[in-house]
C-alpha cells in the first residue's frame, strides 16, 4: 500500500468516527427531548387529576386530566425546542475543563477554611 492509501483510509477512519459520535450525541439528545416531552405531559396530568378533589362531582371535570396532560405536552415541547434551538454552545461537560474553572479550583484550595464565631452543641 501507497502512502496516498495509507493517508485516505486514515481519513475515512476518521470521518466514521466523528460522524458515529455525532449520531450517538444526536440520539441521546433526542431520547432526553422525548423523555422530557413525556414526563411533562405526565405531570400535567397529575396535576389535572388533583384538581377532581375540588369537585362535589368530579366526573364531571374529568376533562381536568387530559387539559392538564395537553398543557404538558405543549409546555415540554416549547422547552425541548427553546433548548435545541440554542445551539450547542458550552455546557457544563466544556466548563469543567476550561482554565477559569482550574484557577477557580486552585483559588480555592490556596483559602484557609472559616471556623464559626458561635458554635451550639446539644448533648442529650
Amino acid at each position: 500500500m501507497g502512502r496516498k492509501m495509507w493517508t485516505s483510509t486514515l481519513v475515512v477512519a476518521i470521518f466514521f468516527v466523528y460522524s458515529a459520535q455525532g449520531q450517538a450525541q444526536q440520539e441521546k439528545r433526542f431520547k432526553r427531548g422525548m423523555a422530557t416531552i413525556v414526563f411533562s405531559s405526565l405531570g400535567g396530568a397529575v396535576l389535572g387529576l388533583s384538581t377532581l378533589s375540588f369537585y362535589g362531582q368530579p366526573e364531571q371535570h374529568a376533562n381536568n386530566v387530559s387539559t392538564g396532560a395537553v398543557l404538558g405536552f405543549i409546555f415540554g415541547s416549547g422547552y425541548v425546542l427553546m433548548d435545541s434551538s440554542r445551539g450547542s454552545g458550552p455546557r457544563q461537560e466544556n466548563l469543567e475543563s476550561s482554565s477559569e474553572t482550574q484557577s477557580f479550583r486552585h483559588f480555592a484550595s490556596q483559602v484557609p477554611p472559616v471556623t464559626p464565631a458561635i458554635e451550639v452543641v446539644f448533648d442529650f
